[in-house]
């Protein structure tokens, strides 16, 4: 007869209790969670990321546009310059 008790025993008992599930967090429990951290960092990372590459670019572009305006200046100040300077004092010589 004991048998029969311990086994009734065994069934009387609730079952072990599983992890909590995800679903029963709140919601700023979920924020902590390694995985959603993780995406986060992530993407913010990414995000920064392109925003720089987006400001470095658009800032080498506005030097570029200044280098050829100032090459271009210089160019047009070289062409309007007195034409004959040049002829009056000849090629140098060397010697």
């Amino acid at each position: 007869m004991t048998t029969s008790q311990s086994g009734s025993k065994s069934q009387d008992q609730p079952p072990a209790k599983a992890a909590p599930s995800p679903a029963g967090k709140p919601w700023w429990r979920r924020w902590s969670e390694p995985v959603v951290v993780a995406t986060v960092v992530a993407s913010l990372t990414a995000a920064l990321i392109a925003a720089f590459v987006m400001v470095a670019a658009a800032g080498f572009q506005s030097v570029k546009g200044d280098v050829r305006d100032s090459e271009a200046r210089v160019h047009e100040e070289v062409r309007t310059s007195e034409p004959g300077s040049m002829r009056k004092s000849g090629p140098v010589k060397p010697g």
